[in-house]
């Protein structure tokens, strides 16, 4: 990842759920919500329905439980 700070983490099913402030995808079933304020502009995953690499930040991937 060329931007310091941030982390690249694959969503393989498409986002199920977007308001004016996040999106929501599930993993293993586990409902994930994240801001939209801390999607990097570079995402694939933006809104709704999308899929592919998602770009937010290391604290916020480690929060979720997206790393292992």
């Amino acid at each position: 990842m060329s931007k310091k700070g941030l982390v690249e983490v694959e969503v393989n099913d498409p986002v199920e759920a977007e308001t004016d402030k996040a999106i929501m995808f599930s993993v293993n079933g586990v409902p994930i919500w994240i801001p939209k304020s801390q999607i990097d502009e570079s995402s694939e995953v933006q809104g709704k329905g999308d899929i592919g690499a998602l770009i937010i930040p290391e604290w916020l991937a480690w929060e979720k439980e997206l790393l292992d």
